[in-house]
């Protein structure tokens, strides 16, 4: 008989994160038992709580896999085979049982549409919709001293409406070359991670010569629309306020106020929260509480982080859902998520924590307005 094959799922109570006996005795039964079954490793607290465990439990014609555990009496990750699902819908009927999802970090790029299914992929990766007609070369250096930058990602639209065009990322000669058909780039954007101001220019004719294009350093003291309405010396003392950051760790930087936090991360310590070098949760905790240099938008609020984002790869729902509940359980009072899904998604889970945290006085935020006009991803109305 062929072996099915194991899936991870999520078991939740059935409105929250954590089980009670008023409202469903069995199912806390049921999840505090599955905790049960988890085995003490004898070595120092500290290290033991960064453990995750995986433990076989064998039930009558059952067989379940604890990967990761929010509460001893609720949420759980577990792998199951994909035939069993239905018999542990069945056997345990004040369960919820969905899936575990993956999210992306929350990035606006206008993308190039892959391989001509017009489906929408992430930048850096080779456009196979275009055939080559010229190859296009482009340089890109330091307009104060020449510096060639390495690492740009740069995204040529010759047919923007469609998202027909060629991607790429400059080399340590600043250099990026493109495969390109017509005779204009209707629009060229230039991404940068730091230090320099990103580029868009519209309707650059096509030409085999190497085009050198100049960036300008970003200068601190520009007085933006932020500082221009918000003044550094009129602002509050933001230390009665705790902002979580759910996303790919934060800090250390000099600019941020980071007082502590957790890593959610399946297989990784605790308390490995900071960046994992990506620092897209740098980026976004210094708009929040950025100090010093350039001022973000409360600057020196207490920032707690939390990183749900292994390197390289996507985030569980179920990562995002321990990270609330931490956030909540740390004080936190504002928790932003910069991240989504490709498409519309209801993700029960997810919806849970952001529940339970406003039930307990904290306010989540989603990111926005990325996806250009993709439904919404969490809608939580509140009556």
């Amino acid at each position: 008989m062929a072996q099915t094959k194991q899936k991870n799922f999520i078991l939740l109570p059935a409105s929250t994160l954590a089980a009670t006996d008023e409202i469903s005795p069995s199912a806390t039964n049921f999840l505090t038992n599955l905790a049960s079954h988890q085995p003490q490793i004898g070595i120092r607290a500290s290290v033991a709580r960064s453990v995750r465990v995986s433990t076989q439990m064998q039930r009558p014609g059952m067989d379940l896999k604890v990967i990761d555990s929010i509460h001893e009496n609720g949420a759980k990750l577990v792998s199951i085979s994909t035939d069993q699902v239905s018999q542990l819908r069945f056997s345990q009927p004040g369960l919820r049982i969905i899936p575990e999802v993956f999210y992306k970090k929350s990035l606006f790029m206008p993308m190039i549409n892959k391989g001509g299914s017009g489906r929408k992929s992430s930048v850096g990766k080779k456009s196979t919709r275009t055939t080559a007609a010229k190859s296009v070369s482009m340089k890109y250096v330091s307009e104060e001293n020449g510096e060639p930058l390495k690492g740009l990602i740069v995204v040529a639209f010759t047919d923007f409406k469609n998202r027909v065009g060629a991607d790429g990322k400059t080399n340590a000669s600043g250099v990026v070359k493109l495969s390109l058909r017509g005779t204009k780039i209707q629009r060229l954007y230039v991404y940068t991670d730091h230090t320099y101001w990103p580029l868009l220019k519209k309707n650059v004719t096509i030409t085999t010569k190497e085009k050198t294009y100049k960036l300008p350093s970003i200068d601190l003291k520009f007085k933006d629309a932020l500082r221009h309405f918000y003044h550094s010396k009129t602002q509050p003392d933001y230390n009665s306020i705790k902002v979580g950051v759910i996303d790919t760790g934060s800090g250390p930087h000099r600019c941020l106020n980071i007082r502590g936090g957790e890593n959610t991360v399946q297989g990784e310590h605790r308390d490995e929260y900071h960046d994992n070098g990506d620092m897209h949760g740098t980026h976004v905790a210094g708009i929040i509480g950025a100090q010093g240099d350039l001022n973000g938008v409360a600057p020196g609020v207490p920032i707690y982080s939390y990183r749900v984002f292994p390197k390289n790869d996507d985030a569980s729902n179920f990562a995002i859902m321990k990270a609330i509940d931490r956030a909540v359980a740390d004080g936190c009072d504002l928790i932003n998520m910069s991240l989504g899904m490709d498409g519309s998604v209801s993700d029960e889970g997810i919806m849970s924590a952001i529940k339970d945290a406003f039930s307990k006085g904290t306010i989540c935020f989603a990111a926005t307005g990325n996806e250009e006009r993709d439904p919404v991803n969490f809608l939580l109305r509140i009556h």
